[in-house]
């Protein structure tokens, strides 16, 4: 009959669990950096000039190195961004164009513009479609917080039914 019985195992998992949980939010909040966004076409033709925006919370981020490679190449092109966070960039080969941005101090951000040989007629479609951008953020629901919770309610009802 000890504290480690029943409910003070239930006690325990959950002490544990809060700090733990209340630790990371606090580690996430004060090691936030501000991310970087692309804004670039989501088609270009070779030989045509690309222009690549690179902001950070709606405002544009100046000096930060911009990186355009081939997926199929070992060629990089480095350039920096402007007073107002741009950049332009002709690409001189067809295929998956991916786009990179960094400064220090921010998150980093990618993006894939698909180069076409020779001009075509695009649907309006193809007109206005953007980069998609690339990553293990990209889109990621954020289940940091959940996943604490099941478990502590799977050992919940593990000491329970005993």
């Amino acid at each position: 009959m000890g504290f480690f019985t029943g409910r003070g195992r239930i006690f325990v998992l959950c002490s544990v669990i809060v700090l733990l949980t209340v630790a990371q939010e606090r580690n996430s909040i004060v090691c936030a950096q501000p991310e970087l966004l692309i804004s670039a076409p989501g088609a270009a033709t070779i030989g045509r000039s690309v222009e690549v925006a690179v902001t950070s919370a709606g405002d544009p981020v100046p000096g930060v190195i911009v990186f355009f490679t081939f997926r199929n190449s070992d060629m990089q092109v480095q350039q920096t961004t402007d007073e107002l966070g741009v950049v332009m960039f002709a690409p001189d080969d067809a295929g998956r164009l991916c786009v990179f941005a960094h400064k220090r101090g921010f998150v980093g951000a990618e993006v894939v513009v698909d180069v076409r040989g020779a001009p075509e007629y695009f649907s309006p479609v193809n007109k206005t479609s953007a980069a998609h951008p690339v990553g293990a953020d990209a889109g990621s629901p954020g289940f940091g917080g959940v996943v604490p919770i099941i478990l502590l309610m799977c050992a919940i009802r593990n000491i329970l039914n005993r």
